[in-house]
């Protein structure tokens, strides 16, 4: 079988789904054995995928300094024993080639092979099938994978909103509605209110705004941005120190006071009303 160097798309696009991360050490193994069987050139036995990844990628190897927050049992359990586990329990047959192992990726549906007569090339499709529907999953994994879907759904108009908050001088608090950041961002305003939602929720890592229904300031309410109409006047007081940390405070520059955030010079508010 004959394979591209290299596709880095194939790893990009499934990355992107998020599919990889429904299981915190499992999915991450899982990911890395069919992207690696299908983009390196890797062939014959399966033993020399294995052995040529604990060389290329230190934390799948047993006791990898990056796999230290896992539990002992689960540091010490080599990659073949998850990869056997997971296709036992999803009755599967374990692969014995590399050529296997880039098929049944194939039969599981999470990329599909084309081939032009002289190289193999491998596409995610459009849509892929869930976790949930190629793999048993216990109660919590679903809700694992269920809650990393709903991060990487609003984390693109998540950044958008951070991006605009600044561009509109780093106020401490903003007057707004739906309907102005759709129209400011050029989307829909449900998207909008997915993106404030994924800033307000402590799941994302920590609440970045507050959002408050009413545009007074003794009149109004916190709220949810899913219960917004898209006229509602809210106000969004954003968290200043969590936006930088989490959306991109990537480059610290000359002196005190200039940083790069979100690839835009700004100035930082003073200390005291940062938080």
């Amino acid at each position: 079988m004959s394979f591209e160097y290299l596709q880095p798309t194939l790893r990009s696009d499934w990355d992107r789904t998020g599919w990889s991360r429904f299981l915190p050490f499992e999915g991450e193994v899982l990911w890395h054995v069919f992207c690696d069987a299908t983009q390196w050139g890797i062939d014959g036995d399966i033993a020399v995928l294995f052995d040529w990844q604990e060389s290329m990628h230190p934390v799948l190897s047993p006791g990898a300094g990056e796999r230290e927050w896992l539990p002992e049992p689960r540091r010490r359990r080599p990659p073949r024993r998850v990869i056997a586990r997971l296709l036992a329990d999803s009755g599967e047959e374990y692969p014995t080639t590399v050529g296997e192992v880039a098929e049944l990726g194939v039969s599981l549906g999470l990329y599909r092979r084309e081939n032009d007569g002289t190289t193999v090339r491998w596409r995610v499709p459009a849509a892929l099938p869930l976790p949930t529907e190629v793999l048993p999953m216990t109660l919590r994994q679903r809700r694992v994978e269920d809650e990393y879907r709903w991060l990487l759904g609003g984390a693109e108009i998540a950044r958008d909103l951070a991006e605009y908050l600044v561009d509109c001088g780093e106020a401490p608090e903003s007057v707004t509605s739906v309907r102005h950041l759709a129209d400011s961002l050029h989307c829909e305003p449900d998207s909008v209110r997915h993106g404030l939602e994924y800033l307000c929720a402590p799941l994302a890592g920590g609440a970045f705004i507050r959002v408050y229904l009413g545009n007074g300031s003794r009149r109004r309410r916190q709220v949810s941005p899913e219960r917004l109409d898209v006229d509602d006047p809210c106000v969004i007081v954003p968290q200043w120190r969590k936006l930088w940390k989490r959306f991109g405070l990537v480059w610290h520059l000359e002196g005190r006071g200039e940083f790069l955030l979100l690839g835009h010079p700004v100035q930082p508010l003073p200390d005291e009303g940062r938080e």
